[in-house]
């Protein structure tokens, strides 16, 4: 069987791991996951066009629940890392819903999780200080890309933004493809 594309594996991870979502029937075909794809879900947010989202996304500072809570905002879109449980609970039993932010295409020097990665896993500069271009297609990268997830649902948010998957457009020092 033909693998899944890294782009397609997270999504799938993201719908079945995170939501259970019924769009994770995309994922039937290739080697997608073994779990069972559940036909319909219940106690899932499905965001409507009568009732308006209004988005805050921050990162690069921790997220304090003191300062940084905005009126009319009803999402947050906050970095997985620097952002615990409690708070993503606090910001829920106040009726928000929680995104996590999360790098799964490069290697940021300053992650808990950094010193993890093997030499080899790491490509060049993506522009950014401390952040590297990640080697996809190493099967240590897919596991540590794993517990990040884990680490996302344990801690309760509500759905996880993927950055950096692109890096088969990028020059990364890799032979990433689409």
């Amino acid at each position: 069987m033909k693998a899944l594309p890294i782009e397609r594996f997270i999504l799938c991870l993201l719908l079945l791991l995170l939501i259970g979502s019924p769009l994770a029937s995309a994922c039937r075909g290739g080697t997608g996951p073994t779990t069972p794809i559940p036909t319909s879900v219940t106690g899932i947010w499905k965001p409507t066009a009568d009732a308006p989202i209004h988005w805050q996304w921050q990162i690069g500072t921790p997220f304090n629940t003191s300062t940084d809570l905005i009126p009319y905002v009803t999402v947050y879109d906050i970095d997985a890392f620097d952002t615990s449980a409690s708070t993503v609970s606090y910001l829920h039993s106040l009726g928000f819903k929680v995104i996590a932010y999360v790098s799964f295409g490069t290697w940021e020097d300053w992650r808990p999780d950094a010193s993890l990665f093997p030499s080899s896993v790491l490509g060049k500069s993506n522009g950014w200080p401390g952040e590297r271009w990640l080697d996809i297609r190493s099967d240590t990268v897919k596991q540590l890309m794993a517990a990040r997830l884990d680490m996302v649902k344990q801690k309760g948010f509500d759905a996880v933004e993927p950055d950096n998957i692109d890096g088969y457009a990028n020059n990364t020092g890799f032979s990433l493809t689409a």
